[in-house]
């Protein structure tokens, strides 16, 4: 914690600053020789210290002193956050004459916007058109808000949602007194708005929640399609999957190893660590920032000319536990199944039905011409629901009216399409590679010959060595 106090006319009056806890006040109170002598919270503006911290937070008090303080220098300065958490000392910058020196600039980078630029939010997948602001568009949830500074600074880059949350109605109170264009909700990280959001914002605060798995599992389902989790937590420096308990002033908390939060914690996450973030006083761990992304089953689309080996390659894949769906097997069911009777997919593709063998690479092209749409939909009503890896194969996944519907179709529902297109080297091609091989060979053709000429006009034996070639000889 870090302070200023001065001592005049029966009144102490200075700022204290909490990085751990953001923009939150603190409570104050000052000792003289181990007495309580004044007592009150530190809630009042002080625009000198946030210039220089850049913060968003009323951090001043002024105590009226119950005795006289003839020497400011025994005075003991403390704070906390919380009424259940110790007294902390407010480390002293810059002590003189018994005094806790206040900032008189605003030089040197305060830890809120440290933590910010530590965030990496520039990172984030789902910024909108690429603008330059990585919030500019989005919706932000933010978990712990304090006083709101992370809201702030999502209105300020053009987030066109912001809601905050946090048990702490004092510190609420002051939020939206700052950012009334932001919503704030007085409550738990599991009291949270029926709706999705693209940003979710946990910072500094994991450690509090007992049972972590839970809560990391209800938020991948509060992120919308393409959303984000930023998370920046304390994780401990040791190996394997295991937890670190370190008792603090505010009682047992417990950490992390890396492989513990991103293999099972965070398991219905993609997590990418982006960076430590910024250290403070009295970390018991390093902390570190990742952006977590939920999981997306994946499907691979299987796509290439007859003849070319998809069909083995789909084959290999269903016998090792992968599910398939082929296309020319939808296809023949439109064909011939009732429960496909008097629909406009049907109508296309029973026009073929008088033609033996049928001939499905005719059938793609009219369908795909003409009901692209009612055969993606097909398709996907075969997808086994919940697999995390399934495949769709066929020629007919050529035609860019039936792929391009059915790859957007695959990620509105939350599945990664991956595309594995076959090819025939091409006469053209072959032909290429024949052209090259010749020309290499009679390069080297070449250059042997010219080397052959070059030894002669030496006078070199061929064959012959030349003095110093010789296995160990130096240089003349």
């Amino acid at each position: 914690m870090r302070g200023s106090i001065q001592v005049r006319a029966g009144q102490a009056s200075g700022w204290v600053f909490d990085p751990a806890a953001e923009a939150r006040s603190l409570a104050v109170r000052l000792r003289l020789d181990g007495r309580v002598i004044a007592e009150g919270l530190a809630d009042l503006p002080r625009p000198d210290v946030a210039q220089a911290l850049g913060i968003a937070g009323d951090h001043g008090f002024r105590l009226p002193l119950a005795v006289p303080v003839p020497d400011a220098g025994r005075l003991r300065l403390e704070a906390r956050a919380d009424s259940g958490r110790p007294w902390q000392p407010v480390t002293r910058h810059g002590k003189r004459a018994g005094q806790y020196q206040s900032f008189g600039d605003a030089a040197g980078a305060s830890d809120s916007r440290r933590k910010l630029d530590a965030l990496r939010l520039a990172l984030l997948p789902n910024r909108v058109g690429g603008k330059a602001s990585p919030l500019a568009g989005l919706s932000v949830l933010d978990l712990g808000c304090n006083e709101g500074f992370f809201c702030g600074e999502a209105l300020r880059q053009g987030a066109r949602r912001v809601v905050g949350i946090d048990a702490n109605a004092a510190v609420l109170s002051r939020a939206k007194a700052r950012f009334p264009a932001a919503e704030f909700r007085q409550g738990s990280w599991w009291d949270l708005p029926e709706e999705r959001f693209d940003v979710i914002l946990l910072l500094s605060a994991i450690h509090y929640e007992p049972d972590q798995a839970a809560l990391l599992a209800m938020l991948a389902k509060r992120l919308a399609p393409g959303g984000t989790l930023v998370l920046e937590c304390g994780v401990s420096r040791r190996g394997g999957k295991a937890w670190q308990t370190v008792v603090r002033g505010d009682g047992p908390r417990r950490f992390p190893t890396h492989a513990l939060l991103v293999e099972e914690l965070a398991d219905p996450f993609a997590c990418r660590w982006v960076g430590p973030s910024v250290p403070q006083r009295g970390d018991p761990v390093p902390r570190r920032v990742y952006h977590c992304v939920p999981k997306a089953g994946t499907v691979l689309l299987v796509a290439g000319p007859g003849r070319v080996g998809k069909s083995t390659l789909a084959g290999e894949l269903e016998r090792r536990g992968i599910p398939l769906v082929r296309t020319d097997r939808v296809l023949g069911a439109v064909l011939r199944d009732a429960r496909f009777d008097g629909t406009p997919l049907a109508g296309t593709v029973r026009r073929f039905s008088a033609e033996h063998p049928v001939h499905f690479g005719r059938i793609g092209d009219a369908v795909a011409a003409e009901r692209p749409a009612e055969l993606v939909a097909a398709l996907l009503a075969e997808l086994p629901p919940g697999a995390s890896v399934a495949s769709i194969e066929g020629e007919i996944l050529r035609h860019a009216a039936i792929l391009d519907p059915l790859s957007r179709a695959l990620r509105e529902r939350g599945l990664r399409p991956w595309v594995i297109a076959a090819q025939r080297p091409s006469p053209l091609r072959e032909a290429g590679s024949r052209a090259a091989a010749w020309t290499r060979a009679a390069l080297a053709a070449a250059a042997f010959a010219a080397g052959r000429l070059w030894r002669r006009a030496r006078g070199t034996p061929q064959g012959a060595v030349r003095r110093g070639s010789e296995p160990g000889a130096g240089n003349p």
